[in-house]
C-alpha cells in the first residue's frame, strides 16, 4: 500500500480580512485623533485558507480626517500605516487580490457607542 501527502494550494481571493493588533475588524471602527494605526491585510479564498495579498491600495474618502502614511509589507505580512487627523467620519477603502473592503472610521477621543476603538 502506497502513501502520499497532499497539499493543498490556496485558490483565488474571494475576502480580505483586516485586522488591528489581535482584532479582527468589522465594517466600522474608531481610531483616536494624532496617532498611528497599523492595519494588518490578509486574503482568504473560498475554503478560508490564507492566500497572497496581491497589489495592495488604500484611500480615504476624507484626507483631512484620515492619511495613508504606508502601504505595504514588512516581516510580518502586509499592512497599511494611517494616521488619523481631525475628528470627523470617513470612509476607508482598502483594494488587494481583486477584492474590496470598505471601513467606516470615525476619528474621535471617545469612540461612538457600540463601535470598538483601534489603537
Amino acid at each position: 500500500e502506497r502513501q502520499a501527502t497532499l497539499y493543498a494550494e490556496p485558490g483565488p481571493a474571494v475576502q480580505l480580512a483586516v485586522r488591528c493588533g489581535d482584532e479582527m475588524l468589522g465594517a466600522r471602527v474608531a481610531f483616536a485623533p494624532r496617532g498611528v494605526v497599523v492595519l494588518r491585510v490578509t486574503a482568504q479564498d473560498g475554503f478560508a485558507n490564507a492566500a497572497p495579498v496581491t497589489g495592495l491600495q488604500a484611500a480615504p474618502g476624507d484626507r483631512g480626517v484620515l492619511r495613508i502614511a504606508f502601504v505595504g509589507t514588512d516581516a510580518s505580512g502586509t499592512l497599511v500605516r494611517v494616521e488619523p487627523r481631525d475628528e470627523g467620519s470617513t470612509s476607508l477603502v482598502i483594494v488587494a487580490s481583486g477584492q474590496r473592503r470598505d471601513l467606516s472610521v470615525t476619528v474621535a477621543k471617545q469612540p461612538p457607542p457600540g463601535i470598538a476603538l483601534c489603537p
